[in-house]
């Protein structure tokens, strides 16, 4: 497969399953509720942010949206420096895993456990996977 970072959904999950198990996953959400704006236009420019903020990240080696608001990519920095990377971000929430050995599954427990915790932790922004949980990371 020829290297590119933006990748589409059916490449992103390929190349999930190819990741190295110590690669890092970042999923970055909007939750619906806390977009105010019905305009299509303002809600495509949320997305564009968000998108912008994963491209940022350190190490980056692929990224795909998944969703309205939601965004996957792979790292190869550790779910640490990516918690310390993120910081304190008002506009989305952020999920952090190791890819282990099934990318896939990490990725589903990521999407429905950050939107949970988050919803659960109001306040909090950085959520990791810790025993199979996602709880706040910082």
């Amino acid at each position: 497969m020829e290297y590119k970072l933006e990748l589409e959904r059916t490449e992103l999950w390929q190349a999930l399953q190819d990741a190295a198990a110590s690669s890092a996953v970042i999923y970055l959400t909007i939750l619906p509720e806390d977009v105010a704006t019905q305009d299509w236009q303002e809600r495509e420019s949320i997305a564009l942010r968000i998108a912008a903020k994963l491209r940022s990240a350190p190490s980056l080696e692929f990224y795909s949206r998944v969703g309205m608001y939601d965004f996957v990519g792979v790292s190869s920095t550790a779910v640490g420096a990516l918690a310390d990377w993120f910081g304190v971000c008002t506009d989305a929430r952020c999920g952090l895993a190791s890819v282990g050995s099934n990318g896939l599954a990490v990725v589903e427990k990521l999407m429905v456990g950050t939107s949970e915790a988050s919803r659960q932790n109001r306040g909090k922004f950085v959520f990791r996977v810790v025993d199979g949980w996602v709880v706040p990371a910082i």
